[in-house]
């Protein structure tokens, strides 16, 4: 028996099946024009992934193990987005984004969120060109929402 960070590792399955897993979204882009020859876009997406079978990692079970199975339950994962891009001002380019993440597993004790990922994401990027596109100035912003 194998032991990491003072846990006993457990298989549960003497083989492992490959993953396998249905996807399908959906996407509306929006593009528009701003005074001056200027552009922009709007986008939303939305896409969801069911699982049939998944490697599971299992670390809430015991504080003593690692159990790692194929799924038995149900794993889905919903992602929704929406972004907002364009030459707002002459010069300064913005970007605004946000992203919705529901990911769940059925783990030993029941359906959980899956660790590590972000709930909620956002993102705010602009970038200023002096005329002549002499210099440039890059401002990014991320916010990473709280997580298992």
């Amino acid at each position: 028996m194998a032991t990491f960070s003072h846990r006993d590792l457990q298989l549960l399955n003497p083989s492992f099946d490959i993953e396998s897993a249905w996807n399908a979204g959906i996407s509306f882009s929006r593009h528009f024009h701003l005074p001056e020859h200027r552009e922009g876009s709007f986008t939303v997406d939305f896409y969801r992934t069911e699982f049939q079978n998944q490697v599971v990692v299992d670390l809430d079970h015991s504080v003593s193990e690692v159990n790692i199975f194929n799924l038995t339950g149900r794993s889905y994962s919903n992602s929704f987005q929406a972004d907002l891009t364009g030459e707002f001002v002459k010069g300064l380019d913005m970007t605004l984004a946000y992203r919705f993440n529901d990911v769940k597993v059925d783990y030993l004790d029941g359906m959980m969120e899956m660790p590590f990922i972000f709930r909620h994401k956002g993102l705010f990027t602009t970038t200023w060109t002096t005329p002549f596109d002499k210099w440039s100035y890059d401002l990014t912003l991320q916010y990473n929402g709280a997580g298992r």
